[in-house]
């Protein structure tokens, strides 16, 4: 049994990728379209309260909550889960573990719970995926049992879940959670895994080195179609309620409209407010974006 996660709430004071964590801030910004172009305003730095420190993977548990991982400047990969009401500006720490918890990503079947990943320190350091109550009541449960190996994730339709393999190369599965069924789809793909208002699952897959695609799996025959050829070398995206995808590139976001012209438009350049290397994006469903910038 895993150690049971802490209750503390914290009130804005005091937090990686898997190899090792990257000093990395979260912002806020509004997403706007007018006219059918998007446009982003109102940018506020979130996480403030740890500085110089690893703050990643931002989920929206509904419109104005926030699960992040984060970790302090003096450890970056002791991370810990924490939430955040984008109202009052209050956390509220989620686990206080010796594991390492990434990945926090709302429970498709329970809405009072989230999974995540987590390096379990004391099994060699494997990677598993684990369900914890938002509560904090208990120290919750493995979402699929005997698999390992997981480096990011995302749940499908009818208990399918998506999973980045971590190896070489990594992999993409489908693991059905509750017969365990296993289906392989691709090697080298992007740590971003999305899915669009009809269920499909959108990922990159690293065809090469010059060579990088968005694709969109189809679940009723597991089949991969290409949507786009990614901007050079990004893999961080977003998938907006119209289907619209958002990606980042050093300091530009980009827009994909499927609907449309199916080519990549600029929406902004985020120099200005000193946001050089975007990485993760997550969207609130409404009218909000986070945005991530490694340091």
């Amino acid at each position: 049994m895993r150690p049971q996660a802490l209750c503390c709430l914290l009130f804005l004071s005091f937090l990686p990728s898997f190899i090792l964590g990257q000093q990395s801030d979260i912002f806020l910004f509004d997403l706007l379209e007018v006219a059918g172009k998007y446009e982003l305003h109102h940018p506020r730095l979130l996480t403030d309260f740890n500085p110089n420190g690893y703050n990643n993977q931002p989920a929206f548990v509904d419109s104005y909550t926030l699960l992040v991982s984060v970790a302090p400047a003096d450890d970056l990969v002791n991370t810990d889960i924490f939430r955040m009401d984008l109202r009052t500006r209050d956390l509220t720490r989620i686990t206080q573990t010796r594991d390492r918890e990434y990945s926090p990503t709302p429970s498709q079947d329970d809405r009072q719970a989230f999974n995540c990943v987590v390096v379990d320190l004391e099994n060699d350091e494997k990677q598993i995926l684990w369900q914890y109550p938002l509560d904090r009541s208990d120290g919750g449960k493995p979402l699929i049992r005997n698999l390992e190996g997981v480096g990011y994730f995302r749940e499908l339709a009818d208990d399918w879940v998506a999973i980045f393999e971590v190896g070489t190369p990594n992999k993409l599965w489908v693991v059905n959670k509750k017969s365990g069924d296993k289906k392989f789809i691709a090697n080298d793909i992007g740590r971003c895994l999305q899915v669009m208002s009809n269920g499909q699952l959108v990922y990159v897959h690293k065809f090469s080195e010059d060579y990088w695609f968005l694709k969109k799996l189809v679940p009723e025959n597991f089949t991969s179609e290409i949507i786009k050829k990614t901007l050079p070398e990004a893999e961080d995206f977003v998938v907006l309620a119209n289907d619209a995808i958002l990606m980042g590139q050093g300091s530009k976001i980009y827009v994909l409209d499927q609907g449309g012209d199916n080519q990549w438009a600029l929406v902004e350049d985020l120099e200005k407010y000193k946001i050089s290397h975007i990485t993760r994006l997550a969207y609130n469903g409404i009218n909000q974006l986070t945005v991530v910038n490694r340091k």
